[in-house]
């Protein structure tokens, strides 16, 4: 199965590899817990995802940071 974002389909791992999921979500987690405010946990999260060269997650978490009012600017400085 695949999601749609942003004209490309992507391959959706909540369906190809739900354990995967599974065993990272207390990663996923740890940010909100952290002392950092929410707009900078969430541009950590787009970060790792860029390092690890995930797609699917960059673009989850670039869509959340807009939902966010992340501004365009700290996205698309956030690789340098």
């Amino acid at each position: 199965m695949t999601i749609q974002t942003d004209q490309r389909p992507r391959a959706d791992y909540r369906v190809l590899a739900p354990e995967a999921l599974r065993a990272l979500r207390p990663l996923g987690d740890s940010p909100q817990q952290s002392p950092l405010d929410s707009g900078l946990s969430l541009l950590v999260q787009l970060r790792v995802s860029q390092v690890n060269g995930c797609a699917f997650c960059c673009a989850l978490h670039a869509d959340q940071a807009r939902r966010a009012r992340e501004s365009q600017h700290r996205l698309d400085v956030l690789a340098a």
